[in-house]
């Protein structure tokens, strides 16, 4: 299953630049080669069943790897990281370059949570932590002072522009209420009207009133 989806990742983002003979399947969405589309089907994503498959690979890696060992140290840790990394880098690259960064990322923390839970040590953690922190007040600081600096990072221009949109949707919800931050917008509107609990049918249609 593995091998198969990962042969459809190569194919999707590639086909369509060597005219191969799957190029009638394949359409460009938002910048992104990332769709087989079906006729009569649908679409099909083959990273959103990849996303899943690296979970059971990398949770039975886990588990044969701390059958064998059963302790952790530096030594081991790096180890248990090289064989989770076979495994997870080649369809990462492919799902990268397609370009989407979303599923990545999902992909990564879901592993790193995983790696937490088999028991290697804290101080990795501590590290990924601090990185995230400093990314995501790096990410804010550039995006209010340097948005041109940002918009390179991520691929802000051409057919890639919808990366810096996540960003408009992100840090100013309110502005881009009705475009790119509607979701979040209408997500808090949501949450300030039902609280965590939301609300019952009649208090809904009272408070409507």
């Amino acid at each position: 299953i593995f091998l198969f989806l990962l042969a459809l990742l190569v194919l999707v983002k590639y086909t369509p630049a060597l005219h191969g003979p799957l190029e009638f399947l394949i359409t460009e969405v938002n910048g992104a080669w990332a769709w087989y589309q079906l006729p009569g089907a649908g679409t099909f994503q083959p990273s959103e069943f990849m996303k899943i498959w690296l979970v059971f690979i990398t949770a039975d890696v886990i588990h044969q790897h701390n059958s064998r060992i059963g302790r952790s140290n530096f030594k081991n840790d790096l180890k248990l990281f090289f064989k989770i990394g076979l495994w997870v880098l080649p369809p990462l690259v492919l799902i990268f370059l397609q370009p989407d960064t979303g599923l990545p990322l999902i992909i990564v923390i879901s592993i790193i949570f995983m790696m937490y839970l088999a028991g290697t040590k804290n101080y990795w953690f501590l590290g990924i932590l601090v990185g995230l922190v400093l990314l995501y007040f790096g990410v804010i600081y550039l995006y209010y002072n340097h948005p041109d600096i940002l918009g390179n990072l991520v691929g802000g221009s051409g057919s890639n522009q919808y990366k810096l949109r996540r960003f408009f949707g992100w840090l100013e919800y309110e502005k881009y209420a009705q475009t790119w931050g509607y979701q979040l917008y209408n997500s808090l509107i949501a949450l300030g009207m039902g609280g965590p609990t939301g609300l019952t049918e009649s208090n809904f249609i009272v408070h409507i009133s």
